[in-house]
């Protein structure tokens, strides 16, 4: 069963994704948009990694799970803040705009933060609806 939550959770968090990317890109995407989906995809199986981990701590309740949990979040957002660093420096997938943007030490601060703060809260999120479909079922 545990198995499943975590292909249900990984499938789910992929789709919202690339939603919520797809929403953001100009239309039609640029060419190097759909190179976020392989990004997308490793974010997936991070969440499938982890769900069986937040379930066992659901059950088992440790102290400090949620900062755990966030800070796994943050870890995560970081990773892939330097990831979309480099990625765009090496392929060169970045236009000029993101270039410019990402020059300078603040904004490159910032897109660290803003990553940082996603990752938690993509973490916190997915451990919370998971928590709260956990206590509806255990209540039928």
């Amino acid at each position: 069963m545990t198995h499943r939550i975590a292909i249900i959770n990984a499938v789910f968090f992929f789709f919202i994704w690339l939603t919520i990317l797809w929403a953001g890109a100009d239309h039609p995407p640029p060419v190097w948009f759909w190179s976020l989906i392989p990004l997308i995809l490793l974010a997936a199986a991070l969440v499938f990694w982890r769900i069986p981990v937040y379930l066992q701590w659901m059950e088992t309740r440790p102290a400090g799970r949620l900062y755990r949990v966030a800070g796994e979040g943050i870890a995560a957002g970081l990773a892939f803040a330097a990831l979309g660093i480099v990625g765009s420096l090496l392929v060169g997938t970045a236009e000029s705009g993101a270039q410019k943007l990402l020059s300078s030490a603040p904004s490159i601060a910032l897109w660290f933060l803003v990553l940082a703060v996603v990752g938690a809260g993509n973490a916190l999120g997915i451990y919370s609806v998971n928590a709260l479909v956990r206590r509806i079922l255990d209540g039928l």
